[in-house]
């Protein structure tokens, strides 16, 4: 009794619930489906007391029935974890095409700014950062006080632009 509780849990799990009334309803389709999972179709099925070779066959017959939709379930479901990879695939390459194209642009504006002229005391920001190699800073430190707005610009490098009041006044490079 116990195995046959352990093959109706195992049944209910593979065959889905919606299967699982028509095995219970079906004269001998529970004993069919017992026989083929535990033997394989060897030896043959013979009906079991208490059942028609009628009741059997039309067991059988619902039987295969199950079965196919059961390998079409799972032909979808396989389809749709393909279908699933295939996105995550074609995603990986859009991002990776994206971050090389963002990379080539960034060589190509560092080549580009690489040969603009550098700084000259008197230039303000803006000549600064559309016009010269420097670029913009990494870092602004800015201070106010009673004389006016000073900023401290910070380069890769340990390299500074001072500006006093928007004008370009000091310039701190390492060699």
């Amino acid at each position: 009794m116990r195995a046959a509780l352990v093959f109706l849990a195992a049944t209910v799990v593979q065959a889905g619930e919606r299967h699982v009334q028509l095995i219970a309803e079906t004269p001998c389709l529970f004993e069919y489906r017992k026989w083929f999972f535990t033997f394989g179709r060897k030896p043959s099925f013979s009906p079991p007391e208490g059942f028609t070779a009628e009741q059997c066959d039309k067991a059988v017959k619902l039987h295969e029935v199950i079965q196919a939709e059961l390998a079409a379930e799972d032909d979808a479901e396989s389809a749709e974890r393909a279908n699933r990879h295939l996105q995550a695939e074609k995603a990986a390459a859009r991002d990776a095409e994206q971050a090389r194209a963002q990379e080539a642009l960034e060589r190509a504006t560092r080549a580009a700014r690489a040969k603009l002229p550098g700084v000259s005391i008197g230039m303000t920001p803006r000549q600064v950062v559309d016009a010269t190699s420097w670029g913009r800073p990494e870092r602004v430190n800015r201070t106010t006080n009673a004389l006016g707005v000073s900023e401290q610009w910070v380069y890769p490098g340990s390299n500074y632009l001072y500006f006093q009041d928007g004008v370009l006044t000091s310039i701190q490079t390492s060699r």
